[in-house]
């Protein structure tokens, strides 16, 4: 529009006096909607002048002089607040069009107010024209930096957490580094605009997912809407990259909970991701807060694989949440354990999110479940789970059978956990050992529980596992050499713990003394050495044995230090007894001594 025009118009706004901020906030308003059709259509101008009683030349429009505009403004109304102008742009009718009408508001803005515009305008709380202000905020995010810029926000992303990025920040007006525009489009998506928002955020997403990430982590809303959204986007990529540990980190200072939802969901959609996840919470010294804090459901299987990592105890855990929260964390221990393929009738191949090593690490720490579960059945948690979880574990060790190489011609189906089941479950305590499932500790203290138990089932299975073990004692030196050294230990374990006694007693000392006296070269002197060291400290109360021992020269020559102090403790013995002037006493039960008899 040339000069003559423009002033035409000035002249009309002193109709309008006093004119005040909220009355040139709408004039403005009309003014920049003017632009959007000046060369196409000039009717809407025309419409502006009828309105204030003017009467132009309209074939001269063609553009707004803002000099001249705001200059005039000025001359009518020198006291003028252009921040409260801009603070008053919330009413019906106002709109943003086009890039065109957003450049020549922010020209007038710019000219008559030197100052940067005064972001909290349109970004410190919901319009009630929320269409409008959405209008703005679409070419402010999208504008170049001479025109529009969020740079001077007092709310944005520091320098460190901008330089934390390696993506690009987007546009260099930098919108998503400013943390009220970001909590803006998130009150205004939760308010019924979400697909606007959305659309605003596409480019973000594409130029710099992890500032806009790490800035919508900043903001809480009363659902987290846009946050959850962006979320499941960006965060699993971030989790994924092993080089990006150190956003992980941070986020979890800025904002725990929306993290922990991030890691729920990226579980959800890539359940081999909990290996990952493991380790970074591991790393972040924060996985007993995640364990404590996520739903049963994520935190069964974060444990499971944090304990395959050694990152923590399994076992304390369980009896600690078992302790807590009963029955409603046995439920969703139960509901992990059937999703485990325990009866064959799952087929991990038709499931992509099922991977083999996944369901590895939940099958290797399977037993500790059943362990905790089956300690706990009955004492903390109703009987129906008590008697859930035994079905269950049948269908487990006859699975640990099948991967035993067994033919399922040769196995016994699963029943209802009755003492037919007898030696499914021993055969299977005894793979769980062979294969590091169970260590020969539990193994122990296992059965130190089911001898004092007075579980008809649990006795059933200590005398059962001792006959076993005897029974495959005459092929021992079949085993391999890790075998062998696992059951030499266990062996000598149970005579330490007086888990066998009288005649099983005699039994398991005596197979000892014949291995030591086989060839220092045989797999059976290995045997009877590993076995000997774990009990040797209850030798003492058998003197006849330890003199049997020391005739075997050969172990001399091998352990002379297991020999010598053998030989110490049974002089200290024998000291002991004549200065008290005590006859000696034998310690051995007959059953002993007659299989010594045998044996020499």
């Amino acid at each position: 529009m040339n000069v003559q025009l423009t002033l035409h118009i000035v002249k009309s706004f002193s109709l309008f006096l006093p004119l005040d901020e909220v009355t040139l906030a709408k004039i403005l308003s009309t003014i920049v909607q003017t632009q959007y059709e000046l060369e196409d259509c000039q009717s809407t101008h025309s419409t502006f002048c009828s309105a204030i009683g003017s009467s132009v030349d309209y074939s001269l429009l063609s553009s707004w002089n803002v000099d001249i505009l705001v200059d005039s403004i000025k001359q009518l109304v020198p006291e003028l607040d252009w921040i409260r102008v801009m603070e008053n742009l919330d009413h019906d009718g106002f709109y943003i069009p086009n890039e065109g009408a957003f450049s020549l508001l922010i020209s007038i803005y710019a000219y008559a107010y030197q100052d940067p515009f005064p972001l909290h305008a349109v970004c410190s709380s919901v319009w009630k024209n929320a269409e409008g202000q959405l209008s703005f905020l679409k070419h402010a995010v999208s504008a170049q930096q001479e025109v529009f810029t969020f740079a001077h926000s007092s709310r944005q992303l520091s320098i460190a957490e901008l330089h934390r990025n390696n993506d690009s920040s987007g546009n260099v007006n930098q919108p998503w580094s400013c943390l009220d525009l970001l909590e803006m489009l998130c009150q205004l998506a939760e308010r019924g605009h979400a697909s606007p928002v959305r659309m605003m955020l596409e480019n973000p997403l594409r130029q710099c997912p992890e500032t806009l990430l790490v800035g919508i982590a900043h903001v809480n809303t009363a659902y987290n809407l846009i946050q959850y959204e962006v979320f499941s986007t960006v965060f699993p990529l971030i989790v994924g990259n092993s080089t990006k540990g150190g956003i992980v980190q941070h986020l979890w200072h800025v904002n725990p909970d929306l993290i922990l939802w991030g890691f729920i969901d990226a579980h959800a959609t890539n359940p081999d991701i909990v290996s990952r996840i493991s380790d970074l919470c591991q790393e972040f010294e924060i996985l007993a807060l995640v364990l404590d804090t996520a739903p049963f459901e994520f935190s069964i299987k974060l444990a499971a694989f944090a304990f395959h990592k050694e990152h923590v105890n399994l076992e304390k855990w369980f009896y600690e949440n078992l302790i807590i929260y009963k029955d409603a964390f046995f439920q969703d221990c139960l509901k992990f354990l059937k999703a485990m393929p325990w009866d064959g009738s799952s087929d991990l191949s038709a499931n992509p999110n099922q991977h083999s090593t996944l369901m590895n690490v939940y099958q290797e720490t399977s037993s500790i479940f059943f362990k905790v579960l089956q300690d706990q059945a009955g004492r903390l948690v109703s009987d129906q789970l008590a008697e859930e979880v035994k079905k269950l574990q049948v269908a487990f060790m006859h699975f640990n059978l099948m991967n035993q190489g067994a033919g399922a011609s040769d196995l016994p189906p699963p029943t209802d956990g009755t003492l037919d089941d007898t030696e499914i479950v021993v055969n299977a305590y005894f793979h769980q050992m062979f294969s590091g499932q169970l260590s020969i500790v539990e193994m122990v203290q296992m059965l130190e529980r089911f001898k004092g138990s007075s579980d008809k089932r649990e006795q059933a299975i200590i005398i059962c596992m001792i006959n076993n073990l005897f029974e495959e004692y005459k092929f021992f030196p079949k085993y391999p050499e890790m075998q062998l050294n696992i059951v030499s230990i266990f062996f000598g374990a149970l005579i330490k713990h007086q888990l066998v006694t009288h005649n099983t007693l005699s039994v398991a000392l005596c197979a000892v003394l014949n291995a030591l006296r086989e060839s220092v070269d045989s797999k059976m002197f290995m045997f009877g050495t590993k076995a000997l060291e774990q009990f040797v400290d209850r030798l003492f109360e058998w003197p006849q044995y330890c003199d049997h021992i020391l005739q075997i020269s050969h172990l001399h020559s091998t352990h002379a230090e297991l020999f010598s102090s053998i030989e110490h403790g049974l002089a200290r013995i024998s000291s002991s007894q004549s200065d008290q002037m005590m006859p000696k006493v034998p310690l051995f039960t007959v059953s002993l001594q007659m299989q010594l008899q045998k044996s020499s």
